[in-house]
């Protein structure tokens, strides 16, 4: 089994990387830009290293490349390496500096209401809820970005309450 040290598109702390496994099928090497699960997303990230054993003892697969080469060069993943200790950001952050225009692709989430949705569960919502489930409702779907734009950030934790009781879905595009 082979790994991959990762630095994901997450706010984590400098320096950081993730070991992922590399599926057989996947041919790698450091820079490649690649797509990654990361809790219960998608997220794009750039191989840092390859490694013949995992930084922890359950990894995830690497789900695919963005591109069939790597991008950036030995040269390039050290200055990323070096920009993220010096300057304290996450080492994705240094390394998207070098990706050319356009590679950097962020992931969108998109909420809608739930198939079947329990109208009795609605009936037990606040007035906040049932403004923000209107909103949703009225578009089919929106982007939760958009959506916290328009209610502000407090939208988030209604977003999180909403799904644990199955009333929208949230879903990943670009």
């Amino acid at each position: 089994m082979r790994y991959a040290d990762v630095a994901v598109d997450a706010p984590v702390g400098y320096g950081r990387t993730f070991s992922y496994s590399v599926p057989d099928s996947l041919s790698l090497s450091p820079g490649h830009v690649v797509r990654v699960p990361f809790g219960p997303r998608t997220a794009q990230g750039v191989v840092i290293s390859l490694t013949p054993v995992a930084q922890v003892a359950d990894t995830r697969e690497i789900i695919g490349t963005t591109l069939p080469d790597a991008i950036l060069e030995a040269h390039q993943l050290d200055l990323a390496r070096w920009i993220s200790d010096y300057y304290m950001c996450p080492l994705f952050e240094a390394a998207a500096l070098m990706l050319p225009p356009g590679e950097r692709v962020r992931a969108r989430t998109y909420i809608s209401v739930a198939p079947g949705a329990d109208a009795a569960e609605e009936l037990s919502l606040t007035p906040f809820q049932r403004r923000v489930l209107d909103y949703i409702r009225r578009r089919g779907s929106v982007e939760q970005g958009r959506l916290v734009r328009a209610f502000g950030e407090a939208a988030r934790g209604v977003l999180g309450r909403l799904a644990e009781r199955d009333i929208i879905v949230r879903s990943e595009g670009r």
